[in-house]
């Protein structure tokens, strides 16, 4: 099975509002944390067809409703909820946001390992040690470690970094063959937000001081011009290590 996710922008009278998945810097600090608001994420199982075109159909979808007010993320439940949408909720709306963010930049280097002609387990290799990255980050920033094993967190990224429908996939497999960022962009004809995420996905690595090797080296090819062979080697060339995570066991 696999999981489509996608934000859309939601919003209430009560005050919430619905936000993309990108973060940005500001001023030293990303403008996706300045507030806590409305978030929602879309996840639907899916097969051949793309997400709106699933959802027109009826085809099974699950969504997560997030906010720290419970009484508003159960009004959008309530709301979405039918014989062909399961909406669960999720008060925490930072590791939401985190998960939808950063998965971008893990899925464009997934995409740049295929565009190397790399197979399927370095696909599986990156995406698992990526939710681990991303769940590091969202631990040492306050996040609920929960989160990122469910529909927001590894569900948001298998789909991303696996489906063609995927514009951060699509753009890193351009990468991989060689195209420049910017041409890779360019041919996919869309915002590709892992690229824009990634000044962000930096500056909140070294704010919180948490290692987060994939994410780096994701920046080292598409923002310092780093060859993706030789970025993706050393990667693979890193110190040995325990796979267990280091810092949140007890969490």
């Amino acid at each position: 099975m696999r999981f489509l996710s996608i934000f859309f922008s939601l919003l209430l009278s009560g005050g919430c509002s619905g936000r993309f998945h990108s973060i940005e810097p500001s001023t030293r600090t990303p403008k996706l944390y300045e507030r806590t608001d409305f978030t929602v994420l879309l996840t639907a199982d899916y097969r051949n067809a793309y997400l709106q075109e699933e959802v027109a159909l009826d085809m099974p979808t699950t969504i997560v409703s997030a906010c720290p007010d419970e009484a508003a993320a159960e009004y959008v439940q309530d709301v979405f909820s039918n014989t062909c949408m399961r909406v669960y909720t999720n008060p925490d709306i930072k590791g939401v946001e985190l998960s939808g963010a950063l998965k971008n930049v893990i899925a464009l280097g997934v995409g740049i390992s295929t565009g190397l002609g790399y197979g399927d387990n370095a696909r599986a290799a990156l995406i698992t040690r990526g939710i681990a990255e991303i769940a590091r980050l969202g631990v040492a920033m306050g996040c609920n470690i929960h989160t990122f094993a469910g529909l927001a967190g590894i569900g948001d990224l298998i789909v991303t970094a696996t489906s063609m429908h995927s514009r951060n996939n699509r753009a890193g497999i351009l990468i991989g063959k060689g195209e420049s960022p910017e041409q890779a962009v360019k041919e996919v004809g869309m915002v590709v937000e892992g690229i824009n995420a990634l000044p962000a996905a930096m500056e909140l690595a070294a704010k919180y001081n948490v290692e987060m090797p994939i994410v780096q080296t994701v920046n080292a090819i598409v923002k310092e011009g780093m060859s993706a062979s030789d970025a993706l080697r050393t990667l693979m060339d890193r110190n040995r290590k325990n796979e267990m995570p280091q810092g949140y066991e007890n969490i």
